[in-house]
């Protein structure tokens, strides 16, 4: 996968690499459709809810905390390859709001953490 996030991506490596994120976490979905949507605000937000409502019901190995901690980082790392439509702030909306959403006490002190602080 690419590692310069800051710059955004018109080739197909990364929508590839978008594709391969969005995978990582259960949520399949095309090349063409990323194409599709990349410029559109609202469904690139409403496909990066359902990553992360989707991640939030799978099993994690390890930490919960580095689990979310790496999941915001591909949120971040979508928005700078294909998504840049998006704001940043968005970004931590969603992720905050998935966080909230999960019920697990762990992942409501992680997202307090967020309000109230940078990760």
């Amino acid at each position: 996968m690419h590692t310069d996030v800051g710059q955004k991506g018109e080739g197909s490596d990364y929508h590839f690499s978008a594709m391969e994120i969005l995978n990582l976490y259960g949520t399949q979905k095309s090349i063409s459709h990323i194409r599709n949507i990349q410029d559109s605000p609202a469904e690139a937000k409403q496909l990066m809810v359902r990553l992360t409502r989707g991640a939030s019901r799978q099993p994690s190995s390890g930490s919960q905390e580095t689990f979310w901690r790496n999941l915001l980082q591909h949120l971040l790392t979508l928005r700078g390859w294909v998504f840049t439509c998006v704001e940043p702030s968005t970004c931590y909306q969603v992720f905050t709001e998935s966080l909230l959403c999960s019920g697990q006490e762990a992942n409501i002190q992680l997202a307090s953490q967020l309000l109230t602080s940078s990760l």
